[in-house]
């Protein structure tokens, strides 16, 4: 297949890769503010929910693995060295439009960002939730033994 065909694939992979990602920026909003909120039947609902969405992950991927080799062999280069803005900069180069996929490749930078912030966000609030209902517990039911009292401890180092 001719390099246009192929780049015309890898954009339609892009954007159905930032359809995911928005979705599930979408789906991690709703539990971040579930997990705020301590809402247990909304954290439950919303981590089934991710759960579903992330098993069309390895679908897109074989996908975008099968488009890159493909694009390394039509370039000569080897496919772990092609990234969406090097497919783009090689295909201008042949007359290939590309105005598309660069458009769409910053879009999904971005969206990636977003759920990764999201991602981090979520868990920040999660592990300051637990901490919280550890100290609640440990003053409500101390432990008798001494030795089985949680310690906190400076993992940094």
């Amino acid at each position: 297949m001719k390099v246009n065909g192929l780049v015309i694939q890898v954009e339609s992979w892009a954007r159905e890769e930032l359809a995911a990602q928005k979705a599930m920026a979408t789906l991690l909003e709703r539990q971040e503010q579930a997990v705020s909120s301590n809402d247990t039947d909304g954290v439950l609902e919303t981590t089934e929910a991710v759960r579903v969405h992330m098993e069309g992950g390895p679908s897109r991927d074989r996908r975008r693995r099968e488009l890159i080799g493909r694009l390394a062999s039509a370039f000569g280069v080897a496919h772990a060295t092609l990234t969406l803005g090097s497919i783009a900069q090689r295909a201008e180069a042949l007359g290939v439009p590309v105005t598309g996929l660069l458009a769409v490749r910053a879009e999904l930078r971005d969206e990636t960002a977003r759920v990764l912030r999201l991602g981090r966000r979520i868990s920040s609030v999660a592990r300051y939730h637990q901490g919280f209902l550890n100290e609640v517990l440990s003053i409500l039911a101390p432990e008798k033994d001494e030795a089985d009292r949680p310690v906190l401890l400076d993992a940094r180092g």
